[in-house]
């Protein structure tokens, strides 16, 4: 299409690729573009190499032995790492990984990750620095991103417990403590191994639950599996 730009594009939620030799320049496109020379390597995942970190936080997050760092896929378990769950904490680990926003907003949805995470909104093109505090988040990861919506959520994670964040190491478990919400996402067992009972023939209180913790899909399907 001559009238927009040529190769890879954003535009209004979807991404485009142009296959005209020279295109032209026009509003409401943002154009990827390929870096030429030789860059740290990143870890491979969901939308990890169309993130636009800079190139010092590349070679921060690329480091052996760095002291925090921002993943792409999972949770900070995964990676041998604990999350951050202080303020303070997840303010100085986006200092110390160069990200553009330095100041943590608070949320208590519990479908976030588990403490400090790194929001990137392909809609708009802004990038947030987020603490979650709430208890039901606790071992969730990058897993709560949207990405049909555009919203990349990536948590930051320390490579040592740090003082007052109650951080969970690997191989550690972590009872949480009782449902201060009328609904709970369980990762495994049943509802009745935590006190509570499932949602059975009752869509609208699914789709009640999902809109309570902060589901991506809040529209409740029937299933003709088990």
């Amino acid at each position: 299409v001559p009238m927009d730009p040529p190769g890879c594009f954003f535009f209004n939620d979807k991404y485009y690729f142009n296959n005209h030799p020279t295109g032209a320049a026009t509003d409401g496109r943002k154009l990827y573009c390929k870096q030429c020379e030789n860059m740290p390597k990143t870890h491979p995942g969901d939308w990890s190499d169309w993130g636009g970190d800079n190139a010092k936080t590349l070679a921060v997050n690329a480091r052996a032995n760095a002291r925090f760092r921002k993943i792409f896929m999972g949770k900070c378990k995964d990676s041998g790492m604990h999350p951050i769950r202080s303020k303070a904490a997840c303010e100085e680990a986006s200092r110390y990984l160069a990200l553009p926003d330095g100041s943590a907003r608070i949320t208590d949805i519990p479908e976030r990750p588990d403490g400090c995470y790194y929001f990137r909104n392909y809609k708009d093109g802004t990038e947030t620095l987020w603490l979650s505090s709430s208890p039901l988040s606790h071992g969730n990861g990058a897993e709560t991103s949207d990405l049909e919506r555009g919203s990349l959520r990536q948590p930051i994670c320390s490579n040592e417990p740090l003082t007052g964040t109650a951080a969970e190491g690997p191989g550690k478990s972590e009872s949480l403590p009782p449902p201060s919400l009328p609904y709970r996402k369980i990762m495994s067992g049943h509802c009745k191994d935590i006190g509570m009972e499932p949602i059975v023939n009752d869509p609208a209180a699914c789709e009640d639950a999902a809109q309570t913790l902060g589901l991506a899909d809040v529209v409740a399907e029937s299933a003709n599996s088990p």
